[in-house]
């Protein structure tokens, strides 16, 4: 076996290493980064807005009226900026829940109607939003105070 031969089997290994690495860089990810979207303040739906941000992008939320478990209660939300897609659910800290799409009643304006369940204690609710905007996915889970 040649000198040649013989660097080609040493550095193979560390070739594949080194290709495999920079694939993962320049490969696009499936799935959107997921981002948090940060509360100012409490979060007093009824009485006051919600204010929620993260870079860039500013959302605030009101209802109509309070929030008691198996009620409807009418969600408003407005966007600083074009939104993608909204979605929104009321349970407790370790419960599931069920999310509405807010619909987007005018340019930047997102309104609907959310089914509060059953088994969900309105004093320790909690808000779980979801908006998609720019491709990527931002969340926000924060406790509601009434």
């Amino acid at each position: 076996m040649n000198r040649d031969k013989k660097l080609a089997i040493l550095m193979a290994p560390f070739l594949a290493i080194a290709g495999y690495i920079v694939a993962g860089y320049l490969s696009d990810s499936p799935e959107p980064p997921m981002r948090a979207l940060v509360m100012e303040g409490d979060c007093r739906i009824v009485e006051a807005d919600c204010v929620l941000h993260s870079p860039g992008l500013s959302l605030t939320l009101s209802a109509e009226q309070t929030l008691e478990a198996g009620q409807a209660v009418n969600i408003k939300m407005i966007s600083s900026s074009k939104l993608d897609d909204a979605l929104i659910s009321f349970a407790g800290k370790k419960q599931q829940s069920r999310p509405h799409r807010l619909n987007e009643k005018a340019e930047n304006h997102w309104q609907e109607s959310v089914f509060i369940e059953n088994n969900v204690d309105a004093k320790q609710a909690y808000l779980r939003l979801i908006v998609g905007w720019q491709g990527n996915v931002y969340f926000a889970e924060e406790k509601i105070k009434q």
